[in-house]
């Protein structure tokens, strides 16, 4: 019972912390530039999910949320890693 308690509160101040994406420079390019590279928004536009989480039963895709610039230091150190 704890342990439900602490992981919906842990997102609902997750969802606190989140920009809108007006507060967010230039968020449709970023946004355009992640969702090429396999991201997608989950229940608000600066909380992004790599869809390849869908799948991997590893990851509780409710709590594995970027933000829209986590997400794309993720992106650019991935693509810099392949030399792309």
């Amino acid at each position: 019972m704890v342990k439900h308690y602490l992981h919906w509160l842990t997102v609902i101040f997750s969802l606190i912390m989140l920009k809108s994406k007006e507060e967010i420079e230039n968020y449709d390019e970023k946004a355009k530039f992640l969702n090429d590279n396999g991201w997608v928004t989950w229940y608000h536009e600066d909380n992004w999910i790599n869809e390849d989480w869908y799948d991997d039963p590893n990851i509780r895709i409710d709590m594995a949320g970027r933000t829209t610039e986590e997400a794309l230091k993720t992106v650019k150190q991935v693509r810099q890693r392949l030399g792309l």
